[in-house]
């Protein structure tokens, strides 16, 4: 029996290598998991990083974008505006310049005309007239509200010194000039300096008008470039 029992020890491993093969199994399990885990935190940090650069830059796309067509809006309004205040004021200009000679005569006769106030009567020809002349003054005086009001808006949007803005302010004052100067020679007739003074004005708010409009088209393919360079719109849709 001693002898048996002797070879059960002899055969047998030492106590502390039999406790220290779990604790070192345990242990590296643990590393692992340890491993793993940071590994998968790190992972998912990155994640989030990215997720949140793109959600700032989902932000700032968006806000550009609405910045963009709340400018876009206002040039639209703008170029329309400048458009009918171009149609009103030809409207205008025309009877202005080419009916001189026929207001003076009516004038002429109207003075010099005694009898009944019929509808068919110079004088009731010259206030015809001049109510029309009347009426299509103050449609030029109402767009001249609207463009400064477009002005404004512009202004706003994208600063006073934007080449837009600036472009459309001259603009607007070229075809203030050329209704103050129509204004006065509507009711008598007009110097070889006042046609001068048209000739010019008419000139200068066609250039500053073509010069607007110019303005305009640079923002637009400027904007559009911009957002291209950027690759912000890529990104996104990827």
């Amino acid at each position: 029996m001693f002898a048996l029992l002797n070879v059960h020890l002899t055969g047998s491993k030492p106590l502390w290598q039999e406790l220290v093969g779990p604790v070192l199994l345990a242990a590296t399990a643990i590393a692992a998991a340890w491993i793993a885990a940071r590994t998968a935190n790190h992972r998912q940090q990155e994640q989030l990083d990215h997720d949140r650069k793109l959600q700032k830059e989902q932000l700032a796309y968006d806000r550009e974008q609405r910045n963009r067509q709340h400018v876009r809006d206002a040039i639209d309004e703008a170029v329309k505006g400048a458009d009918e205040a171009t149609r009103a004021m030809a409207e205008f200009s025309t009877p202005v310049k080419l009916g001189e000679e026929r207001r003076q005569i009516n004038r002429a006769t109207a003075a010099a005309y005694h009898g009944p106030d019929g509808p068919d009567s110079p004088g009731s020809k010259v206030v015809k007239e001049l109510k029309e002349l009347s009426e299509l003054s103050t449609a030029v005086h109402d767009a001249l509200l609207e463009l400064a009001s477009h002005s404004l808006r512009l202004s706003i949007r994208l600063g006073a010194e934007h080449p837009v803005v600036m472009t459309h302010n001259a603009f607007r004052v070229a075809f203030r000039q050329r209704h103050n100067i129509l204004d006065k020679v509507a009711l008598g007739s007009i110097t070889d300096d006042e046609r001068g003074e048209l000739d010019e004005t008419d000139e200068f708010a066609s250039s500053t008008l073509e010069g607007f409009f110019a303005a305009c088209r640079v923002w637009l393919t400027d904007r559009e470039r911009d957002l291209d360079e950027t690759g912000i719109a890529s990104r996104l849709s990827n």
